[in-house]
């Protein structure tokens, strides 16, 4: 789907909507965060990635980011461990 970036004067949101999206891609396997990266580049937004949970939990810390696409089974903190990290420190993306 293509999004609309006309200006609206009346919502004050005109820096957000020219902002590129940013995704954190969180896989461990190498080739599945390659090819996520590719189509979510590829689709025009900007990919962040990540090889296991505590690496996500720091990008999350370092940066906002609109989307997180996370695998569950990761090295040190797996995926439903980051989520209760997200849930616990009332992190929204």
């Amino acid at each position: 789907m293509k999004e609309d970036h006309k200006s609206n004067n009346h919502s004050g949101k005109k820096s957000d909507e020219l902002r590129k999206r940013v995704v954190l891609i969180a896989d461990d396997d190498n080739t599945s965060r390659r090819i996520l990266t590719h189509y979510v580049q590829k689709m025009g937004y900007t990919a962040v990635g990540a090889e296991d949970g505590d690496e996500c939990i720091q990008c999350i810390s370092e940066q906002t980011f609109d989307v997180i696409l996370l695998d569950i089974n990761m090295p040190k903190k797996d995926g439903f461990e980051v989520m209760l990290h997200l849930k616990a420190h009332k992190i929204d993306t």
